[in-house]
């Protein structure tokens, strides 16, 4: 391409094999030093072909590698005036065996093998501004799994189908849990029966007896008098009497011949003793 009269040449190739393979992408000036630092390199596993080719004014990178969900072809843009480099943009499935020259417009076909052995013609049409990416959210997730359209509907059929059983489960499980909740409510529904409260205030008059008061004579007083103790007969032959203390009332033997001695209990004094 010719840049202010200056020759700029981009350049792709892939450096190493099998899982060590690399695209490396350039673009430099006649004494092929790299221009802005125009210079990408990108991890490209089992890469076989890397091809670029200019359509409508620009040059695009079309190459394959294998990503995780195998064999993709994934395209990218060069632009040498500015000097950037885009890259990584998946097509389609399988292998490239053949990037087509023909020059019309933006088509950019070429032959590709799928993994199940068929061979496609695939061609690749750009009808805006390649600077705008995908146009909205699915295009974005196409793009980024790097499926075709068939394979993009199959993943999106197959997402709608589970979120579709996920919903009817939750549907049979609410009905379920609700006619459960009916059924146990009804099981344990109590009956309750109220009685009329004329009914229960009813007398019955025959039932009724007169009740006749009773008077209660108050408590008798009782007086608990002291007997005294009769003495013991008195023995004219003992030389000894018995005497009580009229203090103390302590008895204690005493002389005949004694008439007034001190209580040996209390210390009163006894006098007068018959």
């Amino acid at each position: 391409d010719d840049v202010d009269d200056e020759d700029r040449i981009a350049i792709g190739w892939i450096e190493g094999e099998d899982d060590a393979s690399t695209l490396r992408v350039l673009v430099v000036d006649e004494s092929f030093s790299t221009i802005n630092g125009a210079s990408y390199s990108v991890l490209a596993r089992g890469a076989k072909i890397a091809a670029i080719s200019e359509r409508g004014g620009s040059f695009y990178i079309i190459h394959d590698s294998v990503s995780p969900i195998g064999p993709v072809a994934s395209i990218g843009m060069i632009d040498p005036e500015e000097g950037w480099i885009g890259l990584e943009n998946r097509l389609s499935s399988g292998w490239i065996y053949g990037i087509s020259d023909r020059s019309d417009g933006l088509s950019l076909p070429f032959m590709q093998q799928t993994m199940a052995g068929s061979w496609s013609l695939v061609e690749v049409i750009s009808n805006g501004n390649l600077d705008d990416g995908p146009s909205n959210i699915f295009e974005q997730a196409k793009a980024i799994l790097g499926l075709d359209d068939t394979e993009f509907n199959i993943l999106l059929a197959g997402l709608a189908t589970v979120m579709l059983v996920i919903l009817l489960s939750l549907l049979v499980g609410t009905i379920r849990q609700g006619l459960t909740n009916i059924s146990d409510r009804r099981r344990s529904a109590s009956v309750v029966i109220e009685a009329d409260p004329e009914d229960a205030l009813e007398i019955d008059q025959d039932a009724i007896e007169e009740v006749v008061p009773v008077s209660i004579p108050p408590p008798q007083e009782v007086v608990i008098q002291e007997i005294p103790t009769p003495s013991e007969p008195v023995d004219p032959s003992n030389p000894f009497r018995t005497v009580t203390c009229q203090s103390c009332n302590a008895r204690f033997d005493l002389s005949r011949k004694v008439r007034r001695t001190i209580c040996p209990a209390c210390g009163s004094r006894v006098e007068d003793i018959q």
